[in-house]
């Protein structure tokens, strides 16, 4: 919104320079508005860009909050997989438990991956100052 207002601002501002050039008479008053209009504009425009930059951070802080909590259960559900009490009974079951448990490996080894991009992710925000 700020950025459509822009080029209504400038065409102000041009319009009120060329009165002040083109007039042999002295508009102090239209000088010192205008002045004031590019400081409140310029203020404006510094104060939207800090929000954005503390919205931006915050998306940031809510997405690993929830990439942090995906892990979690996540983990939980594969601990739920690691302490079944199933023992196995003949020779098939044992090869299908050992193939089930070589694949949950895999998949805690591949995971790991996550797991350490979610730890930089949060030295960052702590870097930055995060709350």
């Amino acid at each position: 919104e700020i950025t459509g207002h822009q080029p209504r601002i400038k065409d102000v501002l041009k319009k009120g320079e060329n009165m002040m050039t083109e007039s042999e008479v002295s508009f102090k008053d239209i000088e010192e508005q205008l002045k004031q209009l590019q400081d409140q504009w310029d203020k404006l425009q510094n104060k939207t860009s800090n929000r954005q930059r503390c919205l931006q951070e915050a998306h940031e802080g809510q997405q690993y909050y929830m990439d942090a909590a995906e892990a979690d259960v996540w983990i939980s559900e594969q601990h739920l997989y690691m302490t079944s009490d199933e023992e196995p009974k003949d020779e098939e079951s044992t090869v299908v438990m050992l193939k089930r448990h070589l694949n949950l490996q895999q998949a805690v080894e591949h995971y790991g991956n996550n797991i350490k991009h979610l730890a930089d992710r949060a030295q960052q925000l702590f870097a930055s100052d995060h709350p």
